[in-house]
């Protein structure tokens, strides 16, 4: 995989534990893991703050224009 790769990860999902998602992001040399803290499987409607917080972070680094 030659583009970023994103992986936010809740760090109490027990559907997807944070260690399959760090397996996973081990796996591709692109990828970066951002555990997202107490959220679980839905993170995104747990703590969405902080997840929009990251992957904003993460579109800007991407195309060339973070801060």
């Amino acid at each position: 995989l030659a583009v970023p790769l994103l992986l936010l990860a809740g760090e109490k999902d027990a559907a997807v534990p944070a260690g399959d998602a760090a397996a996973v992001a081990a796996l591709v040399k692109t990828a970066r893991i951002v555990l997202i803290p107490d959220a679980g499987h839905l993170a995104h409607e747990e703590r969405p703050a902080i997840v929009a917080e990251h992957l904003l972070a993460f579109v800007l680094e991407a195309a060339g224009t973070a801060e």
